[in-house]
């Protein structure tokens, strides 16, 4: 479950985290795969699912004890990356504002 593949070296919980395949998260999960491993970009599997907005797989990541503070190779969280809808679906609305200040300051 924690095969590292290619030089990209992603794990079957990263092809599907970023698939939105909840089945396949909740075996791998089940199986003890490494809910904190980082592919060569830096990005976990939470990174995957919320670049793509799969907020199911969000969810079962962020209970499988995910690290929303892991980050990739460009300095980012996860939830920057996420689309504004998804990050609204999953974060208090006052800690929303405040991201949205920091984002555009940078």
């Amino acid at each position: 479950a924690n095969y590292k593949a290619g030089p990209q070296a992603v794990t079957p919980l990263h092809v599907a985290a970023e698939a939105g395949t909840s089945s396949a998260v909740d075996v791998l999960l089940h199986h003890g795969a490494n809910v904190h491993a980082q592919c060569a970009m830096g990005e976990t599997a939470l990174h995957k699912a919320t670049k793509t907005g799969h907020v199911r797989v969000i969810k079962m990541l962020i209970k499988a004890g995910a690290n929303l503070n892991v980050l990739d190779i460009h300095k980012r969280m996860a939830l920057y990356w996420a689309p504004p809808d998804v990050r609204q679906l999953l974060v208090d609305p006052a800690v929303q504002q405040l991201f949205d200040v920091c984002r555009d300051a940078n």
